[in-house]
């Protein structure tokens, strides 16, 4: 999935909506953006930025403290970034939002037909991850998505990958994680799976 297409123009909106009653904008602008991971002027994802490789949740939080440190206190921070950056990071994407870099379905078909268990692991929150899902038509092939918000924490933690091997009923010793970032395959080392696939199509 193109990550850039859909992810760092919602991030920048997000860096907008944020200084849009501040006072002194333009540093904040390109401070808030840098921290959480876009680079505002090619606005493209930085690699192993926090937007990169972190939850929607992780996210919120960097942005607050971008805020604390600019003097505002805690509280107003955290709301703000609570308001402005969780509502349009996990908002679920239009179809003209979501972009794959190759035809990602016939593959999807071709291994469910196979009788492969295909399954996603996510740190995003799970009412955008469906929706992106569903817009590239690929739902109907999967056998489970955990997602950053479902409670088993956000990779690397490996809490996620070990409920999903255990919700499609696959040996964690048995399953392939394919991933774009470095976090992919430190969560797939630290939960013993039996193999990590780096593809280098992602931001990270």
């Amino acid at each position: 999935i193109d990550f850039d297409f859909t992810w760092s123009n919602r991030c920048l909106e997000a860096v907008e909506a944020l200084i849009a009653e501040k006072p002194s904008r333009e540093p904040l602008r390109e401070q808030l953006a840098l921290t959480i991971g876009i680079d505002p002027v090619s606005r493209r994802a930085l690699p192993e930025s926090p937007i990169v490789v972190g939850s929607v949740a992780e996210t919120v939080i960097v942005a607050a403290t971008v805020l604390y440190q600019s003097g505002e206190t805690w509280t107003e921070s955290t709301l703000s970034a609570e308001r402005h950056v969780r509502s349009i990071l996990a908002r679920v994407p239009e179809p003209a939002e979501v972009r794959a870099f190759e035809p990602v379905k016939p593959l999807f078909q071709t291994l469910a037909g196979a009788g492969v268990a295909l399954g996603v692991l996510t740190n995003d929150d799970r009412a955008s991850t469906l929706g992106t899902l569903d817009h590239l038509g690929l739902s109907r092939y999967l056998s489970g998505v955990v997602c950053a918000d479902d409670g088993h924490g956000a990779k690397p933690e490996i809490g996620g990958l070990l409920h999903l091997a255990r919700s499609v009923g696959v040996d964690i010793g048995r399953v392939a994680m394919v991933g774009d970032a470095i976090g992919d395959l430190v969560t797939a080392k630290r939960a013993n799976a039996g193999l990590a696939i780096a593809v280098l199509s992602g931001a990270a």
